[in-house]
């Protein structure tokens, strides 16, 4: 995708449209009182031309080459709508735009902000705000927080040995409650344990050097992650989901709130939010430059 051919009227409609955006949608985007995540998805099936070339003019320089390293569409697409969900969200949520922003990777390749202009002083400062992404498939995820969170999608119809994963990597207890499933279940109830492995692992911000089998969960209700959204009302009590923890880790899994959901068939989602206060989650279905609509979520 050639920059000449959409930087001149495309990209000042751009920059006129986000700054416009920013104004309307950051008061509402910031934080508030207590524990306050915002949840916002998209499907790389709803990219066109369009906003493929629109979203393009959000990406820095190294976000491009990467981009361009991928085989695959499919592959580019994910990384393109990845990238343009989590700068207009954080731009949104900071009052500036999406271009000011500086991203970089970790050690543990956790996107960080490099620089955050706030051209609005009454919102968020860039060090009250945590993000994280994710994708898998269609899909594509962004969490922004006032607290640390971590994230994960992971679309299920993988062909790897998964219960090969977990004999290796699951921790005791969380293993045996696996294994404990009728024998057809275990490979999908698989990705109610992973994403919520890998959303702590993210949110911590130390990514597999945790070790996997040092920590593990438990799920209180047989379809706790299972459940797919928009259906049934959970109960906190009885969907709730319980942080082990082996003591090298030090931390307290009291901590830690954790939830999950099956937005649709073939896709598990789950969601660590690091806080004691009951977290408030918004979901919504978000695409820059066109609409954000909410989505009726229910997270045990």
């Amino acid at each position: 995708m050639g920059d000449s051919a959409v930087c001149g009227v495309v990209g000042c409609a751009i920059d006129q449209a986000l700054l416009g955006l920013s104004v309307k949608l950051a008061e509402q985007s910031r934080p508030v009182a207590g524990t306050d995540v915002l949840l916002r998805v998209a499907r790389c099936s709803g990219l066109d031309n369009a906003l493929r070339e629109a979203y393009w003019q959000l990406l820095d320089d190294v976000e491009r080459t990467r981009n361009q390293r991928f085989r695959f569409q499919a592959d580019r697409d994910r990384h393109l709508l990845g990238r343009a969900l989590l700068r207009s969200s954080i731009a949104e949520w900071l009052g500036t735009k999406p271009q000011a922003l500086s991203l970089r990777l970790d050690a543990h390749g956790k996107p960080q902000l490099g620089n955050a202009p706030n051209v609005f002083e009454e919102l968020a400062a860039p060090e009250q705000l945590h993000f994280n992404l994710s994708h898998s498939g269609d899909w594509v995820v962004v969490a922004l927080a006032n607290v640390p969170v971590g994230i994960d999608v992971e679309h299920t119809l993988r062909k790897s040995d998964v219960l090969s994963l977990a004999a290796h990597y699951f921790y005791g207890e969380e293993l045996k409650e696996l294994q404990s499933f009728p024998e057809p279940e275990q490979r999908e109830r698989f990705f109610d344990y992973w994403t919520l492995k890998e959303a702590y692992m993210k949110a911590r911000g130390e990514g597999i050097s945790l070790g996997l089998d040092n920590f593990g969960f438990r799920l209180h209700s047989e379809g706790a992650c299972a459940a797919q959204a928009n259906t049934g009302e959970n109960s906190a009590d009885k969907n709730r989901i319980e942080l082990m923890l082996n003591e090298s880790l030090q931390d307290n899994p009291q901590a830690w709130q954790f939830f999950c959901v099956s937005p649709v068939a073939e896709y598990r989602l789950a969601l660590a939010v690091r806080s004691a206060g009951k977290a408030t989650i918004r979901t919504e279905e978000y695409w820059p430059f066109r609409e954000s609509t909410p989505l009726d979520w229910r997270l045990n």
